[in-house]
Parts: C-alpha cells; sequence; structure tokens
C-alpha cells in the first residue's frame, strides 16, 4: 500500500560517512540479497573516481526510503575520453512505490553527471517492469545486445531466488502469503524450503501445511514472471496446473480451507 506523505518531508542528499550499515540494510531489503559490506566499499568508496556525491539517498524522518548509485568511467575513443556514468542500485522502499520517485531518483542523478561533465548515462533494467516503464519514460533509449544464452543447473536455488524478489517488490503478494495461518512450503526434485525463510512472521503448525511443487519445466517457464502482464500471468499458471507442471497440495482439510480462503487475495495481487 502506497503511504500518503507531503513530498517536501522527503530529503535528497549525498552519501555521508556514517551511512554504511543503513544504506547496506536498505539494499540487501529492496533487493533481497543484495551483498555484503565489502561489496558496498568495493563498488564504491574503494572506487578511484567516486565521492561522496555519487550515491544520491532519499531520506524521510531519519529513515532511507530510496537509493541510487553512480559509477564514473572514463571511454576512451581514439584520442579522446568521454566520460560516462553507470547507474546502479536504484531502489524505492516498497512503502513509498508508487509516487514516482524513481524517477525523481534518476532525475537527480542526471544531474549530478552533468555537473561533472558526463556525455553518457548507462543502465540495466528488467524489460517491461515498472523502473524499465519509469527509464523510457526519462529519455532512455533501449540498446539492442547480442542474445544471451543460459542452462539452469540448480533449479532449487533459482526458484527461491526468484520468489525472494518477487516477494521483495511485490508488497501485496507478500502480505497476502505471510497471512496465512499455516506454513508454505515451495518445492523442487532436490530442495525444498518455507516462505517462512524468505520472510519472518509465518506461523502455524506443521501438521497443516501447504506444499507447492515446481518441476524444471514450469521454472523455466516462469523465468521472467515479474515482467509480464496480469493476464499472461494467470494463463502461465493455469496451463502449468492443468499439466501438474505446478502441483499444491494439502497435508489436512483445514490447510485446503486456508488456501482457497486466500486464492483471491493471491490472485488479485499477481
Amino acid at each position: 500500500m502506497v503511504k500518503k506523505v507531503d513530498s517536501s518531508e522527503i530529503i535528497i542528499r549525498s552519501y555521508k560517512e556514517g551511512d554504511e550499515e543503513q544504506t547496506l540494510d536498505f539494499l540487501n531489503f529492496c533487493y533481497g540479497n543484495w551483498g555484503s559490506m565489502q561489496k558496498w566499499k568495493y563498488l564504491y568508496t574503494e572506487q578511484p573516481l567516486f565521492t561522496n556525491s555519487d550515491i544520491v539517498i532519499m531520506e524521510m524522518a531519519g529513515r532511507v526510503i530510496g537509493h541510487g548509485g553512480m559509477h564514473f568511467r572514463n571511454f576512451a575513443l581514439g584520442d579522446k575520453t568521454l566520460l560516462a556514468v553507470l547507474l546502479g542500485d536504484g531502489a524505492i522502499h516498497p512503502d513509498y512505490r508508487g509516487m514516482r520517485l524513481h524517477s525523481k531518483l534518476l532525475r537527480e542523478r542526471f544531474q549530478r553527471a552533468k555537473n561533472k561533465n558526463a556525455c553518457l548515462c548507462f543502465g540495466w533494467t528488467l524489460k517491461n517492469s515498472d523502473a524499465y516503464k519509469s527509464d523510457i519514460r526519462q529519455g532512455f533509449v533501449e540498446v539492442k545486445q547480442f542474445p544471451t544464452y543460459l542452462r539452469i543447473l540448480d533449479y532449487g536455488n533459482i526458484l527461491k531466488a526468484g520468489l525472494s524478489d518477487i516477494l521483495v517488490k511485490n508488497g501485496r503478494l507478500r502480505a497476502a502469503l505471510l497471512s496465512f495461518e499455516c506454513p508454505i512450503y515451495f518445492k523442487t526434485h532436490s530442495k525444498k524450503f518455507s516462505i517462512s525463510e524468505l520472510f519472518d512472521g509465518v506461523s502455524g503448525s506443521q501438521q497443516d501445511k501447504i506444499e507447492i511443487f515446481f518441476d524444471e519445466n514450469a521454472i523455466k517457464r516462469i523465468y521472467n514472471f515479474r515482467s509480464i502482464g496480469k493476464t499472461k500471468k494467470m494463463y502461465i499458471l493455469m496451463y502449468l496446473l492443468v499439466l501438474r507442471k505446478i502441483k499444491i497440495s494439502y497435508s489436512s482439510f483445514k490447510a485446503f480451507i486456508i488456501f482457497i480462503k486466500q486464492a483471491k487475495a493471491i490472485i488479485s495481487s499477481l
């Protein structure tokens, strides 16, 4: 749910010494598992061109609600050198999304890059995501790249990481799943994990539980789940359920009733 706040309450400032722990906690919350302090220092403060203004922080009442990083690099073109900026780690707290703060964060970084005489700006976002749409509105042009091929080696960990990413960025779905009165488990042929391993707060007895199984073909079909529309999401899920590539099992009648009661909330949050 989007909070109603006065934009004048939001402070935009540069990184300052002492922000490290709160900033790292924020990134790990928004991205699910962003990384360690060592990674943060390597990407930012230990870089030779780094200045404090390369990290933009949005803050309200002393709380970090937005973060945007910049990485400056010199591009050699023949005998000329151009300064380019790579945008990274842009995030808005889920409670404050839907207020165009991502666009505001972009414009702030554009201006700072111009002040340093940067000529080019690069960014990477998931196609058709809210961040992608915001980037296009702000003037980014998609650059076509050579195809990339991948082979999944560990379907269980891919499913766990993907679900964590979806639940971090979809507050309504996260709230719907965490409101269940019994634990929910996700399974592959080689791995089993519960929602409580991703987020705290799931309660209920082990006798009443719900297990959702994904086979390898299902995981391949939903790899870009977050970037597609709701109608297509529903079609894919129904298709996989009918083919039994996704199977839902219940340890008790009570667990079945709980799932049926919550199904509407889950569907509406997709």
